[in-house]
């Protein structure tokens, strides 16, 4: 009878339709669920607190450190303004010319002009008379010494060797003698330096300490060095 009964009525189209669709809807239903449950958050989010959040943060305890956001980069198509740099001076151009530094003529210093034509000079620079003579003596020389070059710079015959001379001066400061003690080997020379010691005169007057009426002065004419004896 049973077999009849379904054989006779035959499984209709809306009996399949109908378990298709709560098959469906049971699947549908599984991925929802699935998806909830896998959503980024749902495992992480916590349900409960813990004594930890609850514990007050002391007032002394430094502060939390709070990143600052990234500055703003300048919109694109707008140049930043760069700073200008100064302007910087063209540098004046070195000079190639060799810098001549001013160096005196040895010829014209009282160094040069002894080696050159020789000197005259103080017997033992005056060392056993008094301060106040001796002063008066190196004053005498120095003002025979240039008459000397003046002169010794037109001889044609120098000084061949050392020699020596006297002078006799009065208290006001006339000369009253001068006469050649030793030679210089050259006439000329020797002319030379009389004529310089004349031309020196008048001489200072003696100083008032100078207790004699006549001051009697020696002197030395020192020959110029041999390598400088017959430059002109």
């Amino acid at each position: 009878m049973t077999e009849g009964l379904f054989s006779a009525n035959k499984v209709k189209p809306v009996f399949v339709l109908c378990l298709a669709v709560s098959i469906g809807l049971h699947l549908a239903s599984v991925l929802f669920l699935a998806y909830i449950w896998t959503a980024p958050g749902a495992v992480n989010s916590a349900s409960y607190l813990e004594m930890r959040d609850l514990v007050s943060i002391p007032a002394d305890s430094p502060a939390p450190i709070i990143s600052r956001p990234p500055a703003e980069s300048p919109a694109q198509g707008q140049r930043q303004a760069l700073p200008v740099p100064d302007q910087e001076k063209p540098s004046e151009p070195e000079s190639t010319a060799p810098e001549t530094a001013s160096v005196p003529d040895i010829t014209t210093t009282p160094l040069g002009l002894g080696m050159f034509h020789g000197f005259v000079s103080s017997l033992g620079d005056g060392v056993t008379l008094r301060a106040d003579i001796r002063d008066y003596y190196l004053l005498l020389v120095e003002r025979i010494n240039r008459q000397w070059w003046d002169r010794a710079g037109m001889l044609k015959e120098a000084v061949r060797q050392d020699g020596s001379a006297v002078l006799m001066i009065l208290r006001d400061g006339t000369l009253l003698d001068r006469r050649i003690n030793r030679g210089t080997g050259s006439a000329e020379a020797d002319r030379a330096l009389l004529e310089s010691i004349d031309k020196s005169a008048p001489l200072p007057p003696l100083p008032e300490s100078y207790e004699r009426d006549v001051f009697t002065a020696p002197l030395k004419i020192t020959a110029p060095l041999q390598l400088f004896r017959n430059v002109r």
